[in-house]
C-alpha cells in the first residue's frame, strides 16, 4: 500500500476558528490507515464531525487513542462506535484486543466470541480465541480453535492461489 505524505494538522487554539481538514475526515471515514500513522488523537477527534461514516471514523479514532496508550479513551471511542453500528465486527475484535492488553480476559473472550458469530469463516478471530483460551487455561478450547484457525487459513490460502494457477494454464 502506498503511503501518502500529508502535512500534519496543528491543534487549533481556543481563539482560532480554523476547521479540521475535510481530507482528514474523509480518510477517517474510509478507515484509511494513513490517518493513524500521520495524525494524533487531537487532530483526528477534531475531524470526526466531518467524516462521511461517523461510526467507522469513531472506531478508527479508538485505534489512534490506543496507539497513544490512552486506554480509557480508546474504550469509550470503541463503545460509541458499536452503539452506532452494532454489527461492526472489527470494533469488537479491537475491543477484545484492548481487553487482552489490560488483562480483562473474560471481556476479551466475550468480544472475540461475538466476532466469531459475526464472521465465523475469518481465521484470525479463531487465533485470537485460542490466545485468550490459553490465558484462561482452557487447553481443550485452545486445541479446537487452533485446529479451526489452521483449516480456515489453509482454505483461504487455496482460494488465493487457485485464480493464479488458472490464469497460467490459459
Amino acid at each position: 500500500m502506498r503511503r501518502v505524505s500529508v502535512p500534519r494538522l496543528r491543534r487549533p487554539s481556543a481563539s482560532s476558528t480554523r476547521q479540521p481538514s475535510r481530507a482528514l475526515a474523509s480518510r477517517a471515514g474510509r478507515c484509511d490507515p494513513v490517518v493513524e500513522g500521520v495524525y494524533g488523537p487531537a487532530e483526528a477527534a477534531d475531524a470526526l464531525p466531518l467524516a462521511p461514516a461517523p461510526s467507522l471514523a469513531t472506531w478508527k479514532l479508538g485505534n489512534i487513542y490506543l496507539q497513544f496508550n490512552q486506554y480509557q479513551t480508546a474504550l469509550a471511542s470503541r463503545h460509541k462506535a458499536m452503539e452506532k453500528k452494532p454489527d461492526l465486527g472489527q470494533a469488537y475484535r479491537d475491543l477484545g484486543k484492548l481487553y487482552m492488553k489490560t488483562d480483562d480476559n473474560q471481556r476479551a473472550l466475550a468480544d472475540f466470541t461475538k466476532v466469531a458469530q459475526l464472521a465465523p469463516d475469518e481465521p484470525s478471530i479463531h487465533y485470537l480465541l485460542a490466545q485468550i483460551y490459553r490465558k484462561l487455561g482452557k487447553t481443550t478450547e485452545v486445541e479446537q480453535e487452533m485446529a479451526l484457525f489452521q483449516k480456515l487459513k489453509q482454505d483461504r490460502d487455496k482460494r488465493q492461489i487457485l485464480p493464479e494457477l488458472t490464469e497460467q494454464d490459459e
